[in-house]
């Protein structure tokens, strides 16, 4: 039995031996693999809090460019409606002039505009009954002055134009209406109006 003991002895150390060996070669491979899964874990986290914060930079960048652009809308409509009331208060000052400067103002764009000089001039009901014989009489005595022909008649109808007039004749209509001649100055003095109301 002393030597079965021994060699059963031996065998379990032995055995024991095996066991440890392989137990802490599988310790070592799995905390080996552990270490690797951490590292990549820690890898991943930190490439998920990269692409995040690049992404939250990216959404702030958006978002501010947004709000700029938002501003800069908003600051030009704001222009654009005080440019819009610049010039509907100036019609409404060429319509609100004193009789004689009217006649003036409307005769000068008779006499200016007119192509033959032999056109009749249309006018709204109220200025044409007010001053529409004055301004034809006033135009005339300007292209005459000039050495123009000097011709122009008060027409019989009248149009639904708030203020200035047209000319017509059978082949053109030369429009000079105050909503007209706005519209058309408006591009030029827009730029001379903005500086003007948004100096820098």
């Amino acid at each position: 039995m002393n030597g079965i003991d021994k060699i059963l002895e031996k065998l379990q150390a032995e055995s024991q031996g095996d066991v440890d060996a392989i137990l802490s070669k599988a310790k070592a491979e799995a905390d080996a693999i552990t270490e690797r899964f951490a590292a990549q874990a820690r890898q991943e986290q930190a490439s998920a809090e990269e692409k995040g914060r690049i992404a939250a930079e990216e959404r702030k960048d958006r978002l501010t460019r947004a709000a700029e652009m938002e501003s800069r809308k908003m600051l030009l409509g704001a222009k654009q409606s005080v440019l819009d009331r610049a010039f509907q208060q100036a019609k409404e000052s060429l319509l609100s002039l004193p009789e004689d400067k009217y006649v003036g103002l409307l005769s000068a764009l008779a006499a200016k505009s007119s192509l033959t000089g032999a056109e009749s001039v249309v006018m709204n009901a109220k200025d044409r009954a007010a001053v529409g014989q004055a301004v034809v009489d006033a135009a005339n005595a300007r292209r005459a002055g000039a050495r123009l022909p000097a011709n122009l008649t008060l027409a019989e109808e009248t149009e639904a134009i708030e203020g200035g007039l047209l000319l017509r004749d059978r082949e053109s209509e030369v429009n000079c209406t105050f909503d007209t001649l706005l519209h058309l100055g408006r591009e030029e003095l827009a730029g001379q109006a903005a500086a003007l109301l948004f100096p820098s």
